[in-house]
């Protein structure tokens, strides 16, 4: 059962006023409206009725998908993000049936949607993001390409990395399937096997994996 908060936002271009519904917690599988809502940006979206000006609302969010097993909480505040943490660390957490599956927390909107384009594809994160440092890696070192962000992303029909630098869309690598196979041969018996240590699939978490890796990708 999807939860949602009321509030009232001020429009900043013509100052009226807006009711806005803020679902904190959404379940898709009584729900399913609230996938694509959630992929196209729009649940954060504050339409004013008057001038028709949007506003980005963003807000904690607890989002699962149950078909896919999938649970991602979206924080948005340091305050937030310690809180969600020390919950999902703590050992009643863990023992609880329903955190199993697969389970992250990310702190941006980039990443909430960058984890569910991976899910619909039917990748695993965790070979993703390793197989984009890998990348990343490349194109820092041998094509000489400044970047400051690098995201999983899909352009004419084709999954691969999207680089970015101050906040501009750059180029696109398609993603080599076999290099993705042989990531999670390479890489998989390295992954935590403590479900509280992969909550935050990221740079920290690949750098931690491949550290002192022997192979010839790194």
């Amino acid at each position: 059962m999807s939860v949602s908060e009321k509030a009232t936002i001020i429009c900043s271009k013509c100052s009226a006023e807006t009711d806005f519904v803020a679902w904190k917690s959404i379940t898709t599988d009584t729900d399913p409206i609230f996938k694509e809502k959630v992929r196209s940006g729009e649940l954060y979206q504050c339409i004013c009725p008057k001038c028709g000006n949007v506003t980005i609302i963003e807000y904690d969010t607890l989002y699962s998908e149950v078909d896919k097993d999938l649970t991602i909480y979206f924080v948005t505040n340091k305050d937030s993000y310690e809180k969600a943490m020390e919950l999902l660390k703590s050992d009643e957490a863990n023992s609880e049936e329903e955190q199993s599956g697969v389970f992250r927390v990310v702190t941006t909107r980039a990443e909430f949607r960058e984890k569910l384009l991976i899910a619909d594809a039917g990748y695993d994160d965790r070979a993703i993001e390793i197989l984009k440092f890998i990348t990343a890696t490349h194109v820092k070192e041998v094509q000489k390409i400044k970047f400051d962000a690098a995201l999983f992303d899909m352009q004419n029909g084709k999954y691969g990395f999207r680089f970015f630098e101050t906040g501009k869309a750059g180029i696109f690598i398609p993603m080599v399937e076999d290099m993705y196979n042989q990531v999670v041969v390479d890489f998989s018996p390295k992954y935590p096997t403590e479900e509280k240590d992969n909550l935050e699939v990221n740079l920290n978490w690949v750098i931690n994996i491949v550290k002192g890796n022997n192979n010839s990708f790194i």
